[in-house]
């Protein structure tokens, strides 16, 4: 991105968050929200090919969206953050079934994407509760996109959020709201916190069980065939 682009795009959000989408902004918004296109698909790409090779055989969804407008005007306002800057235009999402299968995935996409930023909000969740693994990857056209590695309970957690600061308040996204929603979605946080690790204790119990009885009963395979 040359500094001529940079500045255009910053202007775009200047805009935006001025007056949000309106007939004068929607045309560059548009143009410049399709730019993000081939990053989507090239990450959408690699997570597919993750659940397919180091996560074959487990339960994982892969998804992906172009961030709404909505939810860019409200941060352009919130963080006043440039539009040039913002790393999760373009966003994935690679959801799995326990804590061994999100670090499984990690390691997996670090060796085959460019990771910029890696973030772990996995045991210390975010303001409000939030809990997911996020890496910002820059993609061959040299645009960035976010990928979001969650829990099912996570992911169950994270939905549960959206639909009430939709619902109630959309402050509750950023951590905010009313002060009972947020006490209540921070309980739920480390109950799921609690839960992921009780049933990733109980994986690697059942691990543990299946490697001891396969020699075990290989010796007992053998015992009864010798009698016989």
């Amino acid at each position: 991105m040359t500094e001529g682009d940079a500045e255009a795009i910053d202007e775009l959000g200047r805009r935006l968050a001025a007056a949000g989408l309106n007939d004068l902004n929607e045309a560059d918004y548009q143009a410049f929200r399709t730019g993000f296109a081939g990053a989507l698909s090239e990450v959408t790409e690699a997570l597919s090919r993750c659940s397919g090779t180091a996560l074959a055989g487990r339960r994982t969804e892969v998804g992906s969206r172009i961030k709404a407008i909505d939810s860019v005007v409200a941060k352009l306002r919130r963080k006043e953050t440039p539009l040039s800057t913002m790393q999760d235009i373009a966003g994935c999402r690679l959801t799995v079934p326990t804590l061994a299968d999100l670090r499984t995935a990690t390691r997996w996409l670090r060796v085959r994407l460019t990771i910029e930023r890696e973030k772990d909000y996995t045991r210390r969740g975010q303001k409000g509760g939030y809990r997911a693994v996020h890496l910002i990857v820059v993609t061959s056209s040299g645009r960035y996109a976010e990928i979001q590695i969650r829990t099912e309970v996570q992911h169950a957690w994270a939905n549960l959020s959206e639909q009430l600061a939709y619902s109630i308040d959309r402050l509750i996204k950023a951590g905010g709201g009313p002060p009972d929603v947020r006490r209540r979605l921070l309980t739920l946080s480390h109950r799921g916190w609690l839960v992921d690790s009780l049933l990733e204790q109980l994986r690697a119990t059942r691990d543990l069980v299946e490697e001891l009885s396969d020699p075990i009963q290989r010796d007992f395979d053998d015992a009864g065939a010798s009698a016989a």
